[in-house]
């Protein structure tokens, strides 16, 4: 998506909350618009994505048998898996988390995000139980005992809810102007879009119920989540909010002014139960974004980025002969630019680059990108492997440069003082503020050559002291003072 679409597409949302009367809208007794909001935001943003081939069962009776058959064993595996969870005991705080959270360190998969968390907690005495809701390998999971599968439960939860319907015979109502006013603007069909809603809220619905079930069995006061729009978390903070449990949304990445589920008006009259009420967040530029819409009894906390903490004291090293550029790279199209693939072609003799993969890049889009690095004969000129061996703190502390779109990367390099040049209007608008910190650089510019000019002289000037610190943090405390 470009940069002007991007930008009259999240000004076309806050528009129609302003316009009207959003918090209203129920469905199953749910204030649904967060749902609304992200049902119409990614079905743009994703509609000109090539879509995956997938084998589909065909409709035969075979296939129908085949179906009902699977349907049965999962339920059936659903019930025995409940089992497990009847000997929890008691804890303050729980955290969900899914496979894309993971990394493989010193031959465990650990949760980036929130295992340093679990750690130190367990350290002062505590507990912490880790949801996973997303089918996750149990091999080398990093301390196993404490990690749950949720997935298994899906189906039998699944199977006791009701699909959610809604009425659009009055045509005054406030969700079919909307669904009119996006069919006008965006040609995404009314009822297409209607149907992406319900289908989104019944899973929500779903996963409400297994963390009801989940939370009445430990019993916690805060439960982290990260990615709250993800259909999972809108479920947990739903059964958080109903059972009063304070849940608490980890930022994963680019939360500005730019990105929709963190930006919303704030006219709005009331909140919405399927949003956190507590943002943990990395850096002040999303800090300040969400301290500016969010209401009195909601809070913004600077945590810190606990990965960061975590690998903080555990320095490696790598021999280089020369700078390293390191390029992080998202599943956009194009991947790169045009002007950053001659600048390798041009620099390679005294730049050692580096490119990272975005970990939601699938298979076929990375050989589609290494194909067109090879049509430019600079595939064997860049390094795949250390960058996607090593943690992305830890290649920061080797790289001289940074270069990405608008990846959460930009934030990570600048709390650790690594400049950043961003090659990407919708980067340049979400990190305008890092400019106070001369930690970014624009690289918009005109042709490769001033590109290559700009990052001789990015080099030139060295890693930046004036970064924003994120000094090792006690997460006890700042558990502590979440309650108090």
């Amino acid at each position: 998506m470009q940069y002007k679409d991007r930008i009259a597409l999240v000004k076309f949302l806050l528009n129609l909350e302003q316009k009207y009367k959003v918090e209203r809208i129920e469905i199953e007794g749910i204030k649904i618009w967060p749902i609304i909001k992200k049902s119409i935001f990614f079905l743009q943003f994703n509609r000109n994505k090539k879509k995956s081939s997938q084998k589909k069962v065909r409709n035969t009776l075979y296939g129908k048998f085949r179906n009902k058959l699977l349907s049965l064993i999962r339920f059936c595996y659903s019930i025995f898996n409940l089992l497990f969870y009847y000997n929890l005991s008691k804890s303050k705080v729980v955290f969900s988390g899914a496979k894309g959270h993971r990394v493989f360190y010193n031959k465990h998969s650990v949760n980036r995000y929130f295992d340093p968390i679990i750690d130190q907690l367990e350290i002062h005495g505590g507990r912490g139980y880790l949801f996973e809701y997303s089918v996750t390998n149990n091999s080398k999971l990093y301390r196993r005992e404490r990690v749950f599968k949720l997935t298994y439960l899906f189906p039998f939860f699944k199977f006791f809810t009701n699909f959610p319907s809604v009425s659009l015979k009055n045509d005054e109502t406030d969700l079919n102007n909307i669904l009119l006013e996006v069919q006008e603007r965006y040609d995404l069909d009314k009822q297409l879009l209607l149907n992406k809603i319900l289908s989104i809220l019944f899973t929500v619905i779903v996963w409400a119920k297994i963390y009801s079930f989940i939370f009445k069995k430990v019993n916690p006061e805060l439960s982290f989540g990260l990615c709250y729009y993800n259909n999972e978390m809108l479920g947990m903070n739903l059964a958080a909010s109903r059972l009063g449990v304070m849940s608490i949304d980890m930022q994963h990445g680019a939360q500005g002014e730019l990105h929709p589920m963190y930006t919303y008006n704030r006219k709005l009259l009331s909140d919405f139960e399927m949003l956190p009420d507590i943002y943990w967040v990395w850096d002040k530029v999303s800090g300040k974004n969400i301290e500016n819409w969010i209401r009195p009894n909601k809070k913004v906390i600077y945590g810190g980025n606990p990965w960061i903490d975590f690998l903080k004291e555990k320095s490696i090293s790598i021999n280089v002969d020369k700078p390293v550029i390191l390029i992080t790279v998202q599943p956009l199209n194009p991947v790169l630019e045009k002007d950053i693939l001659e600048v390798i072609y041009k620099s390679s003799d005294r730049y050692e680059w580096w490119i990272r993969y975005h970990p939601r890049m699938t298979l076929s889009e990375k050989n589609d990108f290494e194909k067109e690095l090879k049509e430019f004969n600079i595939l064997k000129k860049v390094n795949f492997d250390i960058p996607n061996e090593l943690e992305l703190p830890q290649l920061l502390e080797i790289a001289s440069v940074h270069i990405s779109r608008y990846s959460g990367s930009i934030s990570e390099a600048s709390m650790v003082g690594v400049p950043s040049i961003i090659c990407d209007e919708i980067g340049l608008e979400i990190y305008k503020d890092l400019e106070l910190n001369q930690t970014i650089f624009n690289g918009c510019l005109e042709n490769s050559d001033e590109v290559l000019s700009l990052i001789d002289t990015v080099i030139s000037l060295g890693k930046n002291d004036r970064k924003e610190t994120n000094t090792e943090k006690d997460y006890k405390v700042i558990l502590d003072e979440i309650n108090s």
